[in-house]
């Protein structure tokens, strides 16, 4: 059964990828098409983490099913994922960082060879970007603009790129991002509306480049090619647009005849100095040291006279 997820992909993958563990964090319109890909190219460990459960208008864009609505997101993609490979390891969390404590995040983090932060939480990406860095695990951080009209690719591997803060603060600042809107009673980004086919362009491009890094210790295998040239030329923040004049990309591909949707940039971006989450190993701050969640903002109305 699991020889045959490697029957069509002979030279691109291997079935050492049947003994990688990925742990995804956020199981909505990103987590869940990214999670049920890996497991289909064979994938064999999962660690999910997701607090919320299933509803109604998730199902216009994820891969979940009318059946699964009032279930957790991570109990309904356990079972796509156990339907696609019935031998197929999940470790579920069904909570937010915070719910699973610095010490087991940190056993977590260790056991794993992939971490895919894919949350809508702001702080929790950070969170799991201080982790992957001090404890030296690769990660890959994905998230869609506005509209899911463009989106963006963060690759971070210790030792060899930035961190995800670093990117984003050198990037978001000189290129103006289109930030999305964030709720403040939560922390978390607003929901956009958008359509799956742009919400999977950025997400099929997640899933080939954590193929690449779970690969890397095979440089033969044509998917190991395509994140290891990226890197050789210090390309680890990929941005992408679904359609046509978008943001910058009309500037930079002026001159360049048959350009519409679909674009594509690569950025090389630079450590800041003193970085406490990149920096050498002897300089990272502990992530022990700061709460999994932050402060809760609560809204009052004030008093009507």
């Amino acid at each position: 059964m699991t020889s045959a997820l490697f029957a069509r992909s002979a030279g691109i993958l291997s079935e050492q990828l049947l003994e990688k563990s990925v742990m995804v964090v956020g199981l909505g319109s990103g987590g869940s098409y990214v999670t049920e890909c890996l497991a289909r190219s064979g994938v064999g460990r999962f660690v999910l983490l997701d607090g919320e459960c299933v509803e109604a208008d998730n199902l216009c864009r994820t891969t979940y099913y009318s059946g699964d609505i009032g279930c957790t997101k991570v109990s309904a993609i356990s079972r796509h994922l156990q339907n696609i490979n019935p031998t197929v390891a999940i470790t579920p969390f069904e909570t937010d960082l915070a719910g699973v404590g610095h010490k087991r995040l940190a056993a977590i983090v260790n056991s794993v060879d992939l971490i895919i932060a894919l949350t809508d939480d702001p702080y929790a990406q950070s969170r799991l970007n201080h982790y992957a860095y001090y404890y030296n695990k690769p990660a890959l951080f994905a998230a869609l603009y506005r509209g899911a009209e463009g989106g963006e690719i963060i690759i971070c591997i210790p030792g060899k790129t930035p961190c995800m803060e670093c990117a984003t603060g050198g990037v978001r600042e000189a290129l103006s991002r289109p930030d999305a809107d964030i709720d403040y009673g939560t922390g978390r980004l607003s929901a956009e509306p958008a359509i799956i086919a742009d919400i999977h362009h950025l997400d099929s491009a997640t899933v080939k480049l954590a193929l690449s890094l779970l690969q890397q210790d095979r440089p033969e295998l044509s998917v190991s090619k395509f994140l290891a040239s990226a890197l050789a030329k210090k390309l680890s923040y990929l941005c992408m647009s679904m359609v046509p004049e978008y943001w910058v990309f009309p500037e930079v591909f002026r001159n360049t005849p048959g350009q519409h949707g679909y674009q594509s940039m690569w950025f090389t971006v630079e450590s800041r100095v003193g970085c406490p989450f990149c920096n050498s190993s002897e300089e990272r701050e502990d992530p022990s040291n700061f709460p999994l969640s932050p402060p809760k903002i609560i809204m009052q109305e004030s008093n009507k006279i």
